[in-house]
């Protein structure tokens, strides 16, 4: 019984012996650096779009950024003639969306908040709809609905191009890749007065000239006005076209046939710098012109009320082509 417990007592020491010299540790520092890393712009229209002026149109985009979207600062949409440089509603638009609130995840509404909205042109559309902020608030799509004034300048030597830049608090610039457009031609103009009343008037009488026919214009080329002139007619009884006739600013009078005649000829506003460029010469910015209509009622002529229809014609005879 003695002997037993002996060697037990002693083969338990020799294990404590093992452990007490084989126990060791050191401690090992770790450590990484997670970069910043850029965001990512995805660009969903396709292209070339056809651009109508002042339309609306959407261009669907898709901001990423690993770090969130409140490391996000400014989101850029481009479309500019030529090359990526400042310009006005000739040639250059941007609309700029600014972070409110750095460093805290955006909203929906911050999206589509069009306080934080900038447009190059003041009189260009912005807004967006459709907005979503897709997992842990790092993607955000968005459709930006936006317009170009009338004076935009067709497509001519280049195309217009888009694009959408996005930058970070600690990265240069990323873009998404460029798309190509085209401006079409374009014209609106309003004449101040659709009807002319030369009042009563004897047989050999000079008409009172009347000079409220006043055009207003907006064109992105150069504009031609005509007149096309018809016979007045009471009854029976005609007053001929050639009784009459337009005059023009400079004090030009233009006897009106049944043919349609050009008053103001290859008029524009203002010149590509100075310097006529492929057909497009300048463009109308809300400018006017004034016809003033005048003529004699023959001797003889038959007592009547006599009536007709002239007509104005504005036309946009820029020929962009690519």
């Amino acid at each position: 019984m003695n002997r037993k417990v002996i060697v037990i007592a002693i083969v338990g020491i020799a294990v404590l012996s093992i452990q007490n010299t084989a126990a060791d540790s050191e401690n090992v520092d770790i450590s990484v650096t997670v970069n910043n890393k850029a965001p990512e712009v995805t660009n969903n229209t396709v292209g070339p779009l056809t651009i109508d002026p002042e339309v609306q149109y959407t261009i669907n985009a898709t901001v990423s950024d690993s770090n969130k979207l409140a490391d996000i600062l400014i989101i850029v949409i481009k479309l500019y003639y030529g090359s990526d440089s400042s310009g006005n509603g000739r040639n250059y638009y941007t609309w700029t969306w600014t972070n409110p609130n750095p460093g805290t995840n955006p909203a929906v509404v911050d999206f589509t908040n069009s306080a934080n909205w900038a447009a190059n042109v003041a009189n260009s559309y912005v807004s967006t709809t459709n907005v979503t902020i897709i997992p842990n608030n790092k993607d955000v799509t968005f459709d930006l609905n936006w317009q170009v004034s009338g004076i935009a300048r067709p497509t001519a030597t280049d195309y217009w191009h888009y694009h959408i830049e996005a930058t970070d608090s600690a990265n240069p610039t990323v873009s998404s890749a460029q798309g190509d457009a085209t401006v079409n031609k374009f014209l609106s103009f309003a004449v101040q007065s659709n009807s002319i009343d030369f009042g009563s008037a004897d047989p050999g009488a000079v008409l009172t000239a009347t000079n409220d026919n006043v055009i207003s214009m907006v064109s992105n080329g150069e504009v031609d006005i005509s007149v096309t002139g018809a016979d007045l007619i009471a009854g029976t009884y005609t007053i001929p076209v050639g009784q009459f006739y337009v005059e023009d600013e400079s004090s030009v009078q233009t006897v009106l046939t049944a043919a349609a005649q050009i008053i103001y000829d290859d008029y524009r506003d203002v010149d590509e710098a100075g310097i006529p460029d492929a057909g497009i010469l300048g463009y109308s910015n809300s400018i006017t012109r004034i016809l003033t209509f005048g003529g004699t009622v023959p001797d003889p002529q038959e007592v009547g009320t006599y009536t007709g229809t002239w007509i104005v014609d504005v036309t946009n005879v820029c020929t962009p082509s690519n």
